[in-house]
C-alpha cells in the first residue's frame, strides 16, 4: 500500500496503447525479482526453483524490452533484499549471494540484448547509436562536467516541493530516509564483522538514494525523467515502513 500511495509514484496509467507496455514491464520487473529469489535458498537447487530462476531472467528482460527504466523495479528489491540479509548472514555468505544476484541481472541484460538483436535481423530493422539518448550524443556531454548540476538536482528532489508533491511531504520522506539510514547502522554496530559490513551498506543505501540521478553525473545537461523516478517509490515504501 505505501509503495502504490507513495506520492513519487508519477505513472498514472491510463487506458491507451502508450501505458500498456509500461504496466507489463512493471508486473514483469517485480515477479521477475521475485522468482530471482530463488538463488538465496540454501544447499542444491530443485528443478522448480532452477526453472523459477529462468523465468524471472526471462521476466526481467521483457521488462527492459518494454521500457528501459522499469529494470529498476526489480534491481531495487533485489538490493532492498540484500540489505536486510546483510544483517543477517556472514559476509562470505552474503558475498557470494550478492556475486551470483548481480550475475542473474546481467544474464536478463544479455538476454534483452540477444532477443532484440534477434528481432531486429528478423525484421531487417537497423539498430541505431543515434537519437537523443544515444551513446553518439553521452559522449558530447560528458565535456560539460555536470556533476555540481545533478548534485543541485538530487538536493531539489529531495527537499524542494515538485509537481503536485508539496515541500511537507518531501521534508517528511527524507527525514524518514535519514532515520533509517541512522537505524539500520545502529543496529550494524552490535554484528559481528561490523567494519566490512559498514563498508558494503553504505553504498547500497547511496544508490537506493541516487540511481535515478546517476546518468546525470555524465549527462547534467539533460531533464530528468519523471519516469526514472518511479522506482524511489519502493526505497521510500521501504524506508517508511
Amino acid at each position: 500500500l505505501l509503495f502504490i500511495s507513495c506520492p513519487l509514484w508519477y505513472e498514472a496509467y491510463i487506458f491507451n496503447m502508450g501505458r500498456m507496455p509500461k504496466g507489463i514491464a512493471l508486473v514483469s520487473s517485480i515477479f521477475g525479482a521475485y522468482f530471482l529469489l530463488n538463488i538465496s535458498r540454501i544447499g542444491k537447487l530443485d528443478f522448480k526453483s532452477r526453472l523459477e530462476i529462468a523465468l524471472g531472467v526471462l521476466l526481467i528482460s521483457v521488462s527492459i524490452g518494454c521500457y528501459q527504466t522499469y529494470f529498476f523495479f526489480a534491481v531495487f528489491p533485489l538490493t532492498i533484499f540484500l540489505v536486510n540479509r546483510l544483517m543477517e548472514l556472514e559476509f562470505g555468505d552474503w558475498l557470494k549471494l550478492t556475486i551470483k544476484i548481480s550475475l542473474l541481472l546481467i544474464v536478463s541484460l544479455i538476454t534483452y540484448a540477444i532477443i532484440t538483436y534477434a528481432y531486429s535481423k528478423f525484421y531487417n530493422l537497423e539498430l541505431s547509436t543515434g537519437g537523443r539518448y544515444g551513446i553518439s550524443k553521452l559522449s558530447q556531454d560528458l565535456k560539460a562536467n555536470p556533476f555540481i548540476t545533478t548534485l543541485t538536482t538530487v538536493k531539489n528532489f529531495y527537499w524542494e516541493k515538485q509537481l503536485l508533491i508539496p515541500k511537507g511531504i518531501k521534508i517528511m520522506l527524507s527525514f524518514s530516509l535519514l532515520y533509517f539510514i541512522y537505524d539500520s547502522t545502529r543496529h550494524y554496530l552490535d554484528k559481528n564483522e561490523k567494519i566490512i559490513k559498514l563498508l558494503f551498506l553504505v553504498p547500497l543505501l547511496l544508490f537506493l538514494i541516487l540511481h535515478p540521478f546517476i546518468l546525470g553525473f555524465f549527462r547534467g545537461d539533460e531533464v530528468f525523467r519523471y519516469i526514472s523516478m518511479n522506482s524511489l517509490s519502493i526505497s521510500m515504501a521501504y524506508f517508511l515502513f
